[in-house]
């Protein structure tokens, strides 16, 4: 197993959170790492066993990239010169929990967007 900065980890769960459903549906019948990953998350548990699990399990299902390989950074270990990973900043909805680097932007007429790990909607941070 590859040890993962602590932003690549989360970066992995906010793959997972957006796209749960998708993930799940790609791992049928076999859904357990999607399983144990999320109960990690709601557990407030590490999740670098688990996130690899499950990134196993999505390459073993046909999914080249799997949940690492959706970050440039972590595929390769590369970054290009003079360019810098950040978040925008701006007025964001963020994890409610801090578990994922998952953000969105705040649309007034709609409600909040929730996690999909435990249903909490997303919290405004000003960044």
């Amino acid at each position: 197993m590859v040890d993962r900065p602590d932003d690549e980890l989360a970066d992995a769960v906010a793959y997972v959170c957006g796209d749960a459903a998708e993930i799940r549906e790609a791992l049928e019948p076999a859904t357990e790492p999607l399983d144990r990953l999320l109960e990690a998350v709601r557990a407030g548990e590490g999740v670098a066993t688990a996130l690899n699990d499950l990134h196993v399990a999505l390459q073993a299902a046909g999914d080249a990239l799997g949940v690492h390989g959706r970050n440039r950074s972590a595929a390769s270990g590369l970054r290009l010169a003079g360019v810098v990973a950040s978040r925008p900043r701006d007025t964001l909805l963020i994890c409610p929990t801090g578990r994922c680097s998952r953000y969105d932007r705040p649309d007034p007429v709609a409600p909040a967007p929730s996690c999909a790990i435990d249903g909490l909607a997303l919290r405004q941070t000003l960044l």
